[in-house]
């Protein structure tokens, strides 16, 4: 339902925030760490090497050395830097031990952020007649199948499509924000999961009691095959390298002057790393920033016809391999945003069109 998507969006813009506030506080962390480790860990290795050159045998020392001082939200003590017994060794990647505080610390400003958009927009989303809990019957309202049936839509269930990527955005950003707090990328996985599908969860309960809309069991349906498909990608190879995305023409029509209920100007987009799946010859002429996307929307704002696209798509993770707090804005716009590439719609009639937003 368009009002949901409202509401999506405005917290995946809450959340965008958090994801970048949570990267910065845990960037500094880990420089603060580093240069703490540098001081203490080569000294030893000079002093292991000095060892050797006098002929002195010296005991066995551990392969990794911990900074250990005071715990605080961001402690190196809870930094860990594995070394080589050898003098020249290179420090190996940053590694965090679980924290308590940091734990405290993203449950608190989920907790403040949950609370703060709920009571920031039930005044402009959730003002309307209320009622018994009850579920909402589809767009036909009478003979409708509850939200789920292929015809019972005004916009061939494109708000699915805004559900379903709005449960892989919370999913993919919880999981690294319970990563930095210290649990292993599993279960981190894992408690994101059961805390995207509670916050998904939330509005659908809320839209229960309100006569006019009800819970849908269409979108609920859709935010837990994105909290899935998530999921299923860390666990099969071949889903890692698909992203699902949107694109947002802007020169659509305009539904009530609110571009988020205008579904006809949304596309949903699968794009696929189509180098990889080429022989050898032709990997070396097909780059590997280029993908293929498949697409789907409406051609109408209400009961207008299906469209599908067959189109060109940047493949972010191709062209950012760092993982830079100043390039984060722009691994998330090309990792969620089709960015307006040459596309050919195949339905309802096959047409080029050299720039599809």
């Amino acid at each position: 339902m368009s009002r949901n998507c409202q509401l999506f969006s405005c917290r995946l813009i809450i959340l965008a925030f958090l994801v970048q506030l949570f990267s910065f506080l845990s960037a500094q962390a880990q420089t603060v760490a580093t240069l703490a480790q540098a001081l203490q860990p080569f000294t030893r290795q000079n002093l292991i090497a000095t060892d050797y050159a006098k002929g002195w045998q010296p005991r066995e020392r551990a392969s990794s050395v911990t900074i250990c001082a005071a715990p605080e939200l961001f402690d190196s003590a809870y930094d860990t830097i594995a070394f080589s017994a050898k003098a020249t060794a290179t420090p190996a990647p940053l590694k965090h031990s679980f924290s308590p505080q940091r734990l405290a610390f993203v449950s608190a400003m989920m907790a403040a952020t949950n609370w703060i958009a709920y009571h920031q927009l039930n005044d402009a989303w959730w003002q309307e007649k209320r009622g018994k809990f009850h579920f909402y019957k589809g767009y036909r309202r009478t003979r409708g199948f509850y939200d789920l049936a292929p015809g019972d839509s005004y916009c061939y269930h494109l708000d699915k499509g805004g559900h379903f990527l709005s449960a892989i955005f919370f999913t993919e950003s919880l999981t690294s924000i319970y990563q930095w707090v210290g649990f292993s990328e599993s279960r981190a996985e894992m408690i994101s999961a059961l805390v995207a599908s509670a916050l998904l969860l939330e509005v659908e309960i809320y839209d229960g009691f309100f006569q006019d809309w009800g819970f849908s069991l269409g979108d609920f349906a859709a935010n837990e095959l994105g909290v899935l498909w998530v999921l299923a990608q860390s666990r099969v190879p071949a889903l890692q390298a698909v992203r699902l995305k949107i694109s947002y023409d802007p020169f659509a029509p305009v539904e009530d002057d609110s571009w988020i209920k205008s579904y006809n100007a949304m596309t949903f987009w699968a794009s696929f790393p189509v180098r990889s799946w080429l022989p050898a010859a032709a990997q070396k002429i097909w780059p590997g920033w280029l993908n293929l996307a498949f697409g789907y929307s409406t051609d109408r704002l209400r009961h207008g016809r299906l469209e599908t696209y067959l189109a060109f798509d940047v493949n972010g993770e191709a062209i950012i391999k760092s993982r830079a707090l100043h390039l984060l804005p722009l691994r998330l716009l090309l990792n969620y945003v089709r960015l307006p590439l040459p596309a050919l719609q195949l339905k309802p009639a096959l047409r080029f069109s050299p720039l599809h937003f």
